[in-house]
């Protein structure tokens, strides 16, 4: 093994002693270096290892990476046909179980990183809507094998193994919120809500041990709903994106056509806009059209209708915690159609309403899992106090 090299004592002093303004030869000489009077010596380096460590040492979305480069497609295509027929209480099918048994150790892994508390998978916000993020679908992968494995656990008579798994699907959901986009946010709401069938439909939350639910319950604490879902600090993540980026990499004369060249023919392929409000401006008018006027820009004009858009995104920021939220949202987008707030609003702008609407369900499945776990263990206390007077 190669090892990096580290400079030698004596070079290391030559270092020092040539930014204080020491005399090379004192040091070489063997002589205690004294500074030059006047000199500013420089405190002794403070140990920063507290403050980096985290995202070196604890960082969830490096063990994530090390287990993903174990996947392959043709073994795990036959566990996503036969994910569905899994059912409590019964046998796995045979693709289920054989899976599970072949990635047995990359779970355990999977259980340790969703009980880390930092998770940075390193996306370039710089590349603006052209931004990969292949770890969301990963992640989904990832708690339907935990979500299946905890039945294989139920099965083999191990709830707290169970438990472990459930606690780690919390965990991947809000490591996937962790993006700052909307799309990161859905995923991580979508995988917190993964296992509201097992725990409260089918009862399993009654077959954990109080301790396991005791754990699951701390990870839906730790996620903390609409806080952990993060889906307002995504918002303000795609205004970043949609506005600043648009500002700071789209200027001069040629502006216009770079940015609908590289953006909006993405954004349209990534998502086409919804079906225009009957009477709307925008349902009267050309979409091709308004395409071809921001092409025309320079970067003057360009940046003026990016600073239109910046308006809805604030707007939307002030109502998003609002009672009456999603129809606040709606009347905004209504407004979009009517080109309040420029043209780059039609083509950029994601489903906010939608979003909000998938919080509001997902906020309240959590409960339901709560819920179902407090009662299980209020029951158990009973039925142990009625053993205990007998």
């Amino acid at each position: 093994m190669i090892r990096p090299t580290r400079p030698s004592t004596l070079s290391a002093l030559l270092l020092v002693a040539l930014s204080l303004g020491v005399p090379v030869s004192m040091v070489a000489a063997g002589q205690p270096a004294k500074p030059r009077q006047g000199t500013r010596v420089p405190a002794p380096a403070r140990d920063r290892s507290a403050t980096i460590a985290p995202s070196i040492r604890d960082n969830a979305a490096l063990v994530y990476y090390s287990i993903w480069m174990n996947d392959n497609r043709e073994v795990m295509a036959p566990f996503m046909e036969s994910y569905g027929d899994v059912q409590y209480g019964k046998a796995l099918p045979k693709p289920v179980a054989d899976y599970l048994a072949l990635r047995k150790d990359d779970i355990s892994r999977m259980v340790r990183a969703g009980k880390m508390q930092h998770c940075d998978f390193g996306i370039d916000r710089g590349e603006g809507f052209n931004v990969l993020l292949p770890h969301l679908g990963k992640l989904r992968m990832a708690a339907r094998t935990l979500n299946a494995d905890a039945a294989r656990c139920l099965l083999e008579g191990k709830p707290d193994e169970a438990a472990d798994r459930y606690v780690a699907i919390f965990g991947l959901a809000r490591h996937a919120a962790g993006d700052r986009l909307l799309i990161s946010s859905l995923v991580g709401i979508a995988i917190a809500t993964l296992p509201e069938d097992g725990l409260v439909d089918h009862k399993v939350a009654w077959q954990l041990t109080p301790s396991g639910r005791a754990r699951v319950l701390a990870a839906i604490d730790r996620l903390d709903g609409a806080a952990g879902f993060r889906l307002k600090d995504a918002l303000e993540g795609e205004r970043e994106m949609a506005v600043e980026l648009t500002i700071f990499k789209y200027g001069g004369p040629d502006a216009g056509r770079r940015f609908a060249d590289e953006v909006l023919s993405m954004a349209a392929d990534a998502s086409p806009p919804p079906p225009a409000q009957p009477g709307s401006a925008r349902a009267a008018k050309d979409e091709i059209t308004d395409i071809e006027r921001i092409r025309q820009m320079d970067g003057e004009a360009l940046h003026a209708e990016a600073r239109k858009l910046n308006r809805f995104y604030v707007e939307a920021s002030k109502v998003w915690d609002a009672p009456d939220a999603t129809q606040r949202l709606r009347e905004l987008v209504l407004e979009v159609d009517r080109g309040g707030f420029g043209l780059l609003a039609g083509p950029l702008l994601p489903g906010v309403t939608r979003s909000r609407i998938s919080q509001d369900k997902g906020v309240a499945t959590l409960e339901r899992i709560a819920a179902a776990l407090r009662q299980a263990d209020a029951e158990a206390a009973a039925d142990a106090t009625n053993k205990s007077t007998k």
